[in-house]
């Protein structure tokens, strides 16, 4: 578990004050698949639960791992690597989300107000292009925005929910979508629960 000493971070065993790892690091993640994210320098790095740094501090900024893949952040640019530190998904994106039933959402942005998201694989490959103004991933399916609209998709950028409401938002796995005329409530199985 996390501790401090004199402003700087380390981890100590379970329940007790045996430090495992000596407090060196400016910032710290809890453990994730084996591996914590820590920082010193402005840096970011992975160390497993004796200390070793298992990659190298280089990156500006990290998430935890998530389905055995991490997002790093390399000038101003984020991607993905693996537990190795090796790099699967290069830094090309300005928003990616974190890995969920084998996907994640990325993005980049247009120009200051606006952006496009799209789904990528663990294998980095587009499973979805960049041309929605916003993706939300929920189960096997995603909440998406396009030319105003909202509606759902799957996985494969089948349309399950027609783009036909003005407002959507997503709250406890459930889809809340409102137009002028009619609001909808689907699970994330795409399962209708009220319409009117």
């Amino acid at each position: 578990m996390p501790y401090v000493s004199d402003g700087k971070w380390g981890y100590a065993r379970y329940g007790t004050k045996d430090l495992v790892i000596e407090a060196q690091f400016s910032d710290y993640r809890v453990f994730s698949n084996d591996l914590a994210a820590v920082s010193s320098s402005n840096k970011c790095g992975f160390v497993d639960h004796k200390g070793f740094l298992v990659v190298s501090m280089v990156y500006d900024y990290f998430h935890n791992f998530h389905e055995g893949l991490a997002a790093i952040q390399t000038d101003w640019k984020l991607g993905f690597i693996n537990i190795k530190g090796e790099t699967i998904i290069r830094c090309q994106y300005d928003f990616v989300s974190d890995f969920h039933n084998g996907f994640a959402v990325v993005g980049k942005f247009c120009d200051e107000t606006s952006k496009l998201d799209g789904l990528v694989d663990q294998n980095g490959e587009e499973q979805i292009p960049l041309i929605y103004s916003s993706l939300l991933i929920s189960g096997k399916l995603l909440l998406a925005g396009l030319k105003g609209k909202y509606g759902v998709i799957d996985n494969q950028n089948k349309v399950v929910l027609p783009f036909s409401f003005d407002r959507a938002e997503y709250i406890s796995g459930l889809f809340k979508f409102k137009s002028e005329v009619e609001h909808l409530i689907i699970d994330n199985q795409g399962n209708t629960l009220f319409h009117s």
